[in-house]
């Protein structure tokens, strides 16, 4: 949520208390910082002043906020005022807004210069009156009345007044300080804004807190590719790792709920599917499990303790499909408007791929779905029985249209360069967005307690860094790996496998279980093998988990062949 300074509102001002409580609570403002009653002792045209919100939002700018409480506000053709029974004035809030942000930035300006380069800008909210007067005095869009405070996410709308702003920034050719593609401010500049006018406060925020933040920052943008195909029935998105595809299967989620449509919404990692669950527990209307858990619930039955492949792919799938075939002319709970996809590189059995028709309504060929996979380097599961994602489009998903992801949000330009010298051909971004902080770190082990010893070492410098829980995730290729063997006196006790870990207990598990997630410090053991094909799909999952910090324990007996890689890499770059 966002920092609220001071956290509590000591106004008695019912659209000030408003504003603090919708603030407070939204999502959207989970990184931004809001201070509630600024006082401007050096104000440029009044002896001092105050503005009622100034927030500061990172990547976007500063917006000074005039709230306005009164229930009737008319503005008259001399342009004189009308606040409820105040006395007439001829100022008017909007002046009011634009006087008291240009009086506050020039004070942080004239304190310190690289603020000069922040996006400033003001708003009037009131949103108790239903004001809707234009005038060439203000942009529309700068006006909050009480139908846009009612009908909208407060934050949202917030984001949407300085997009205009920085648009319109944009477009003035006097504004040649104006860096678009530099997105300030960045969080660094967001704690001295904070410092300047409320003093420091508390601590820097946190780099794995960063990480996330730029990582769902630069994530958002993707959404743009979702408006790019509403008009399409079906629409396959397809892009490698880091592309946002999770980000924006969830929205699509929020969309058709938003839309009335009943939507069903499946992936095939359990660990994924319990954390899109706790991502949209605020959308219930939405069905949202793995694929696994859809068909157990529509049978209604436990899986057997020695369940094998063959009860995943063919019994419960046969299963499902039987008892749907006999509800069906008796009820449409198990029949959804919209199918949302997560992993479809994973799910493209036959059989699987039936039971998703028989709950679409249309299925697959004519009915409505967003379906999102990366076919070409995840596909860890991928055999012979599976469904090739080319023939899915021929033959089994109605001619969808396909929209390719390529710009990266998630990894740093040196994972990525790591990727091509662990696991085969770079994945074809156009862009990585993320800016490197820290080198990956490749650690070579002689044996196994050599390997435990490494692995410690590597802990004890993320936890002396401040990380804690799942800000740390220890992968395997192996399900016996060098984490769950552990037994040094305060890490035995520290890690704990990822379905029992809480709290500040760090998390281990296999790569496969962690497909589909993130960390801010991911750390990857049992390396012995970086050429077979197979290895090197699960080199490149674990690798693309990484928000920031990367430490890979790889076996000194292939050492020499990763030497070997990265000076043809360095060559042929």
């Amino acid at each position: 949520m966002a920092e609220m300074v001071p956290p509590r509102c000591s106004s008695d001002i019912p659209g000030e208390l408003e504003i603090f409580r919708r603030l407070s609570g939204d999502p959207l403002a989970n990184d931004w910082i809001v201070l509630h009653s600024v006082n401007l002792a050096h104000h440029m045209s009044q002896v001092e002043g105050e503005i009622d919100f100034v927030v500061i939002i990172p990547w976007r700018g500063v917006l000074c906020v005039e709230v306005k409480s009164h229930k009737n506000i008319y503005r008259d053709r001399d342009g004189m005022w009308y606040l409820g029974d105040e006395k007439p004035e001829s100022r008017g809030p909007f002046r009011q807004a634009s006087a008291a942000m240009h009086s506050l930035r020039s004070y942080l300006v004239g304190k310190d210069r690289k603020l000069s380069r922040v996006p400033f800008w003001s708003c009037v909210v009131m949103p108790f009156a239903r004001f809707d007067a234009s005038s060439p005095e203000w942009h529309s869009w700068q006006l909050v009345n009480e139908v846009r405070f009612k009908t909208h996410s407060f934050a949202k709308i917030l984001l949407e007044i300085m997009a205009s702003a920085r648009e319109l920034l944009k477009q003035s050719p006097t504004c040649t300080w104006f860096e678009p593609s530099q997105r300030h401010p960045d969080f660094d500049q967001c704690s001295k804004l904070r410092a300047l006018i409320r003093g420091p406060g508390g601590e820097k925020p946190h780099f794995a807190n960063r990480a996330r933040d730029e990582a769902a920052e630069f994530t958002c943008e993707q959404v743009y590719a979702l408006d790019a195909m509403s008009a399409n029935q079906r629409v396959l998105f397809h892009g490698p790792a880091g592309t946002g595809k999770t980000v924006l299967a969830s929205e699509a989620v929020r969309r058709g709920v938003k839309n009335g449509q009943r939507v069903l919404f499946v992936c095939f990692n359990h660990q994924l599917g319990d954390r899109l669950n706790k991502d949209l527990r605020d959308v219930p209307k939405a069905k949202v499990c793995t694929l696994h858990a859809l068909m157990l619930g529509i049978v209604k039955i436990q899986p057997p303790d020695n369940a094998d492949e063959l009860f995943w792919r063919r019994d419960l799938p046969a299963a499902t499909i039987g008892k749907l075939g006999d509800i069906a002319a008796s009820s449409e709970e198990y029949v959804y408007d919209l199918l949302i996809v997560d992993e479809a590189q994973d799910i493209f059995l036959p059989d699987y791929l039936d039971v998703l028709s028989v709950c679409l309504k249309g299925g697959l060929t004519a009915g409505e779905w967003r379906i999102f996979g990366d076919f070409d380097h995840q596909a860890i599961y991928a055999d012979d029985a599976h469904v090739p994602y080319s023939q899915f489009l021929t033959n089994r998903g109605g001619s969808p249209a396909t929209f390719s992801l390529s710009v990266n949000c998630r990894n740093t330009p040196s994972i990525v360069k790591l990727l091509k010298v662990l696991a085969g051909p770079n994945p074809p971004y156009s862009r990585i967005l993320r800016p490197d902080r820290v080198d990956p770190v490749c650690l070579g082990y002689l044996d196994q307690d050599d390997q435990r010893k490494k692995l410690v070492t590597s802990l004890e410098q993320a936890w002396n860094e401040g990380l804690r829980g799942s800000d740390i995730i220890v992968l395997s290729p192996k399900a016996d790996g060098c984490a769950g063997k552990i037994v040094t006196p305060t890490w035995s006790d520290r890690l704990k496998p990822i379905n029992v870990a809480q709290g500040d207990e760090i998390p281990w598990c296999t790569i496969h279980t962690f497909k589909g997630l993130e960390a801010a410090w991911v750390i990857i053991t049992d390396i012995d093998d970086i050429s077979s094909p197979q290895a090197q799909r699960l080199i490149y999952v674990a690798l693309t988990r990484s928000l920031g910090n990367l430490t890979v324990l790889m076996s000194e007996k292939i050492k020499d062949q990763f030497v070997d890689i990265m000076l043809k890499s360095v060559l042929m770059s």
